[in-house]
């Protein structure tokens, strides 16, 4: 019999190469047309094979593994695409190659291939990607939601949502609050496909920008009851982290709130998706890094906030976390 650590070897063996086989399988059909003829509707493997000029027997195995990967899903004999295909548009339709093809590179001279953390290099490359974060943020926003008794127990809130992306926490908060006005920063090309969401949802007349830098821009002191920062601690360095903890402290009414959203390593779920982000952060940034729960519960102290109690945020990527806290006087 095979010892424990054998087998495990051999479940780590074919794990790796299923993983590479998928990717590959998925570029393939990408290259060749295949995803996006089904993206168009339903297609026999023969129809494909004759839309994309590909062979029959090759298109329908092809197919069959991005089956079993859960790309593809097949109906008698029809293939259609399943809603996975929908993350994978703008900068992230070929699963992020344009930074692993760089890995051999940073390695050895450990410069990232980009400056998203540098205001004006990642403004030119954030609106797609914000697109595609709504939707993967969205199942983690609206948990949240829930985690903090948003419409429930903190009701009527007037929120700022900094570096607000598409707007997909303080848009979901206030889709659980009826009463909730948000103000949102970004950039004002961001903020336009902001603007655009919240208009989808009914929020439009509960959602204001505020464009600009948020380091920078205008924000009513002592003005808020909720102040949200998600998916930007990561691109700080600390004395920038903890300028703006201090800009949100003052932004906050006595008895206000703060929300930090950010990737954490704590989920036994989401420790390969967590260090595969830490390093692909470091990939497209130059100060980029992923910080623990222990650091910036220090640095939301130093800011004004005595008492931050952290959550992990239990959905799918099994990444998320949030802290919250209460401004002190």
């Amino acid at each position: 019999m095979e010892s424990a650590d054998q087998l495990k070897a051999l479940e780590t063996y074919f794990q790796l190469m299923s993983m590479k086989g998928v990717v590959e399988a998925f570029h393939a059909a990408r290259q060749a047309g295949v995803l996006e003829a089904l993206a168009g509707g339903r297609h026999t493997a023969a129809a494909l094979a004759v839309k994309c000029g590909l062979r029959e027997k090759p298109t329908a195995l092809l197919l069959g593994v991005l089956c079993a990967a859960g790309i593809v899903q097949v109906i008698g004999e029809e293939y259609l695409a399943m809603p996975v295909l929908h993350f994978l548009s703008g900068t992230y339709q070929d699963l992020g190659s344009q930074y692993w093809d760089y890995l051999p590179s940073y390695l050895k001279t450990g410069r990232p291939l980009q400056r998203m953390d540098d205001p004006e290099e990642g403004r030119k490359h954030y609106v797609e990607q914000a697109r595609s974060l709504r939707r993967m943020m969205l199942p983690c926003a609206m948990a949240a939601a829930g985690m903090l008794g948003i419409g429930t127990q903190l009701k009527k809130l007037r929120i700022l949502d900094v570096g607000a992306g598409s707007g997909v926490w303080g848009q979901t908060f206030a889709l659980h609050d009826p009463e909730a006005r948000v103000a949102a920063i970004d950039w004002p090309d961001v903020l336009e496909m902001a603007l655009d969401y919240a208009g989808r949802t009914g929020l439009s007349d509960r959602f204001q920008t505020l464009p600009g830098n948020y380091h920078h821009v205008a924000i009513e002191s002592a003005g808020y009851d909720l102040a949200i920062t998600a998916n930007v601690v990561h691109l700080e360095t600390e004395d920038g982290i903890i300028r703006l903890f201090r800009r949100l402290h003052s932004a906050l009414k006595p008895g206000g709130h703060v929300l930090v959203v950010d990737v954490f390593h704590d989920q036994p779920d989401g420790k390969l998706n967590a260090s595969l982000y830490e390093l692909g952060l470091a990939l497209r940034t130059e100060h980029g890094q992923v910080f623990g729960q222990e650091s910036l519960t220090l640095l939301l102290r130093e800011a004004g906030f005595p008492d931050p109690q952290y959550k992990p945020i239990p959905v799918t990527p099994f990444t998320m976390g949030l802290i919250f806290a209460q401004r002190g006087e």
